[in-house]
């Protein structure tokens, strides 16, 4: 983190990447405890989730964190 002249804080990429994810993990939360029909399930939250489902759920996580490592690196080359 850096401060400019202007007294503000500059944050990086990273941080404003953790800024996001905590609001979407909270609101993320709270969605699933609004809609408790999960809970009274016997099968689960992840009932009805195939092993294709669970594979493309990997490969799109791999995919975000391939791009915030390329932004990272690539930012680093170009300064």
């Amino acid at each position: 983190n850096i401060a400019n002249n202007k007294n503000e804080l500059q944050l990086s990429i990273w941080d404003r990447n953790i800024q996001f994810a905590f609001w979407s993990v909270l609101f993320g939360i709270c969605s699933l405890f609004m809609d408790r029909s999960w809970m009274y399930d016997n099968n689960g939250l992840f009932h009805g989730w195939s092993i294709f489902t669970i594979i493309l759920v990997f490969i799109w996580t791999l995919g975000g964190l391939l791009v915030a490592f390329t932004i990272k690196y690539t930012n680093v080359i170009i300064k």
